[in-house]
């Protein structure tokens, strides 16, 4: 065994390690309300929330935009599409979150979810889906929770699906939410305050090891977890990482002795 080896091997572990990357969902209709007890709208809560999330991830990140009803289905135009594909270039990514207005057209949250789902699908990439709306109706005859539902299939399909909302506690939009977050296998997370939205993209648990077999929700708020570990890179070592790292240090030491 060689240093060739042992640089394999470390190689290894940093792919097993590599945290699922995240393909976020932000519905722009209605959010020019302001954030309660505060002068901040809800897109800029949002654009804030997701640039601070941009900074401190080592996830490859993706958009899409929803902005007006759309029933086509194509994410490359309309009311709603890919404003950025998956991607770890910071530069790329705040500059379509400081493209995004707010607009208070007509929400098509369950077409936004169908075109991520079509997205991934194409990409062959799985991926947490992270919807951020204020409102959970759709235009068309779209359920966003049956989509939420086809996205995560029992852990069987293209990931899961989080949603952070700027609705009314206790109130229909946010029970909906809800629904759709349990049927997507994801968390509800509930914005309260400037900052929140930092906070819930934060604590939105990977799809690596243990966290993609728990179908645990959050308790509504953005400091609420499910006992799953947070994002930002911290995916964590899948059980052949416990094995390969051993295995790597038994090599450097060989080498060292050798």
């Amino acid at each position: 065994m060689n240093a060739r080896i042992y640089l394999f091997l470390l190689a290894a572990i940093g792919i097993i390690a590599a945290s699922s990357p995240y393909l976020v969902v932000v519905d722009s209709t209605s959010m020019r309300y302001m954030v309660s007890g505060s002068q901040t709208t809800f897109m800029e809560e949002t654009q804030a929330g997701l640039g601070s999330f941009v900074d401190s991830s080592g996830n490859e990140i993706g958009i899409i935009y929803s902005s007006d009803c759309d029933t086509w289905g194509d994410t490359g135009s309309g009311g709603v599409k890919l404003l950025q594909g998956l991607t770890a270039d910071k530069a790329a990514l705040h500059g379509a979150i400081d493209s995004m207005e707010e607009t208070s057209n007509k929400p098509s949250v369950g077409s936004a979810l169908t075109e991520a789902k079509s997205y991934l699908v194409s990409a062959g990439q799985k991926a947490n889906i992270v919807l951020i709306t204020y409102d959970m109706g759709d235009c068309g005859d779209i359920d966003p929770e049956s989509v939420a539902a086809e996205i995560y299939d029992n852990g069987n399909g293209v990931g899961k699906v989080s949603v952070i909302g700027f609705m009314g506690a206790g109130g229909d939009g946010e029970k909906k939410a809800k629904a759709v977050a349990t049927a997507g296998g994801g968390k509800y997370y509930h914005i309260n305050a400037e900052g929140d939205a930092a906070n819930a993209l934060a604590g939105i648990p990977q799809l690596s090891g243990s966290a993609a077999a728990s179908t645990s929700q959050g308790d509504g708020q953005t400091s609420g977890t499910s006992g799953e570990s947070g994002s930002q890179g911290q995916g964590g070592i899948c059980p052949s990482g416990f094995i390969l790292l051993p295995l790597a240090a038994l090599v450097f030491l060989r080498q060292r002795a050798g």
